[in-house]
């Protein structure tokens, strides 16, 4: 892993549990747009190579919560990437 991919793949997981303890704690949950759609715009490329990701079929969801619901249409990006990762 490059030290490029290790930071992608640390801001994901920090975006993540930002609205997990946003949501633990009543506050506001909306992350940053721009963010949001670079992390779903590169998530094959932020997990590329490893053994577990929210985007493979053949995840163990040891790391990952499998997603609860099929998609929505007309998902925002938001809930759409929390989605993915089992939120």
């Amino acid at each position: 892993m490059t030290g490029e991919q290790a930071l992608a793949v640390r801001t994901t997981d920090a975006a993540i549990h930002t609205w997990d303890l946003a949501r633990a704690v009543n506050a506001p949950e909306k992350l940053d747009p721009e963010l949001v759609a670079w992390i779903e715009e590169h998530l094959a490329e932020i997990y590329a190579g490893l053994a577990e990701s929210p985007v493979s079929a053949g995840t163990t969801h040891r790391f990952f919560a499998a997603p609860g619901a099929p998609p929505v249409a007309g998902e925002a990006r938001q809930a759409r990437l929390l989605r993915l990762f089992g939120r």
